[in-house]
């Protein structure tokens, strides 16, 4: 009966060890939302000032549904990239990881 007893608590203690493990995962999102979550430090760093916090738009153009003006997604990372009509080129100040999660937070997000 006592192993029994003591079996059941080593159970219940390291489940209680295995969803405290969970319960303090670090908020930082993984995979996908990595790079939207990059993509928002980026964005409000380098472009919400021009294109305006939501996207809608302020001195630069609005680039919500940005998808349905460029359907190709080269198209608009050659744009923050290399610039284009009034917009600087970031390809010497963004990686292309960081041009990249720029995007995603644009397309997922705005």
């Amino acid at each position: 009966m006592r192993s029994h007893f003591l079996t059941l608590i080593s159970v219940l203690v390291l489940s209680m060890i295995g969803v405290g493990c969970v319960v303090s995962a670090p908020d930082v999102p993984q995979g996908s939302d990595q790079s939207v979550f990059e993509g928002r430090k980026v964005w409000t760093t380098f472009c919400s000032s021009c294109h305006g916090p939501s996207g809608n738009g302020g001195r630069g153009p609005s680039v919500q549904e940005i998808e349905k003006k460029y359907v190709n997604p080269e198209d608009v990372l050659l744009i923050i990239s290399k610039g284009r009509n009034g917009m600087p080129a970031f390809e010497e100040r963004l990686s292309k990881e960081e041009i990249e999660s720029v995007y995603s937070y644009i397309r997922e997000v705005l």
